[in-house]
């Protein structure tokens, strides 16, 4: 699309803009000039935030997630400790 509004531009001249917006990176080498570029920009920029957003949310719920179920694991490690504990207890009543 970026090739189609900016006349002059490659096709690889389009795919290097749009990582470089969409990584948020913006070297400024190469910018639409036209409306239609310019909006293409945006929504690019928007599709950009979305997505870096929605990647750092996964990967920490990932670490999140997994600590949590560590410290499920020791609680209910302890819990059956406890419980071992408590039979031994009343048997030697």
């Amino acid at each position: 699309m970026f090739s189609i509004f900016e006349k002059g531009k490659s096709l690889f001249d389009g795919i290097w803009w749009a990582i470089e917006t969409v990584s948020t990176v913006g070297y400024g080498d190469i910018a639409p000039l036209t409306t239609g570029g310019r909006a293409i920009g945006i929504i690019l920029i928007f599709l950009g935030i979305g997505f870096m957003s929605m990647l750092t949310a996964a990967i920490s719920a990932y670490f999140v997630e997994k600590d949590a179920n560590q410290d499920t694991k020791k609680i209910l490690e302890k819990l059956e400790s406890m419980g071992k504990e408590l039979e031994e207890l009343k048997k030697n009543k």
